[in-house]
């Protein structure tokens, strides 16, 4: 395991910490209802060279959707079908104004997606996830995305169409990363995403 590997998994691993803190600052514990939370985190890197420079980490608080919390329903307790992978999507932060839990696919008036040559990935990258494990999963690899031109990345969103603006598909999460990363042609920007499901 690489340096840089070692410590995308050490701030995954914080990550969950913060999104069950989240939790309980929230005062959220003994209600009787099972809290779903998420947190984001973002791994900028300055590209040197052939080297990879990290830049400052950033975290940011997970959005549920609606639409997502429904087809999780479904396919726990009515077994229906499920996607089979997940993607992360990035936002623009031109334009930004709010997330919302309405927030579908193909609706999603306070955002939009950075598309076409804002990275150079021909699709949205897999979010490929461990074995979930005490109510949290996360992916400790990471969803990578290789810059390819100035950009003002507010934050990212789960869904399950790989196709750059794909307007398809479930919607199950957006966020907001703790600071806007602007970032440049050959950057690189790592995503980590957490979920926790929390009984209270």
């Amino acid at each position: 395991m690489t340096e840089i590997e070692h410590e995308i998994r050490k701030s995954t691993q914080r990550a969950l910490e913060l999104a069950k803190s989240f939790i309980d600052c929230m005062g959220l514990k003994g209600m009787g209802i099972p809290i779903i939370q998420g947190w984001w985190t973002a791994f900028p890197f300055k590209r040197v060279g052939k080297k990879l420079i990290p830049k400052e980490m950033t975290h940011g608080p997970n959005g549920n959707t609606t639409i997502g919390l429904t087809s999780m329903l479904d396919a726990w307790l009515r077994n229906q079908p499920q996607p089979a992978t997940w993607y992360i999507g990035l936002v623009n932060n031109s334009g930004w104004s709010a997330f919302s839990a309405a927030d579908t696919a193909s609706s999603h008036g306070g955002w939009t997606e950075l598309t076409g040559s804002s990275y150079d990935e021909s699709t949205r990258p897999a979010w490929t996830p461990n074995a979930a494990s005490a109510g949290s999963i996360t992916n400790t690899t990471t969803s990578d995305f290789t810059i390819g031109a100035t950009v003002a990345i507010k934050g990212s969103f789960l869904i399950s169409n790989s196709t750059k603006g794909g307007s398809t598909g479930t919607l199950h999460a957006t966020g907001a990363f703790g600071s806007v990363q602007n970032l440049v042609d050959n950057d690189v920007l790592k995503v980590s995403y957490a979920g926790t499901l929390t009984p209270s």
